[in-house]
């Protein structure tokens, strides 16, 4: 079995994981602009619950209460949001089905300006990846 790590790695990260890892995916770590890591991973194929070890399978629905205090919850496909007076949205709709597109998507500027606004409310702390490197 060989072991490939990735997902924030650079080269101090690749010198103490050398002893165990066989090969690495270094993308973010040569990027020279501002990266934001994320992860997809599969869940569910065909209507069939699926997923890597430690990871919850199955459908899901995304909540996100409106106002404040501002929050999101995961839960199960077909779950309702919180039972608790506040004002909820559904932020997953589908774009494909049956690989048919069935709604329309704004134009990439509006996705462009939408992304800029979620990511302004982020502390940059957040943004920032906590590494081994301390050059940035």
């Amino acid at each position: 079995m060989r072991i490939l790590a990735s997902g924030g790695v650079d080269e101090y990260e690749i010198q103490a994981l050398n002893p165990l890892v066989d090969g690495y995916g270094v993308g973010t770590a040569i990027a020279n602009a501002p990266v934001l890591n994320f992860a997809l991973d599969i869940t569910e194929i065909e209507g069939r619950p699926v997923a890597k070890r430690g990871k919850w399978s199955g459908a899901k629905e995304v909540w996100r209460r409106r106002g404040a205090p501002r929050e999101t919850v995961v839960v199960p496909a077909g779950t309702p949001p919180p039972a608790d007076g506040g004002a909820w949205e559904a932020l997953l709709r589908p774009l494909l089905n049956r690989g048919r597109i069935v709604r329309d998507l704004p134009p990439p500027r509006t996705l462009r300006e939408f992304v800029l606004d979620q990511l302004a409310r982020v502390p940059l702390e957040t943004l920032r990846r906590r590494g081994l490197r301390g050059d940035f």
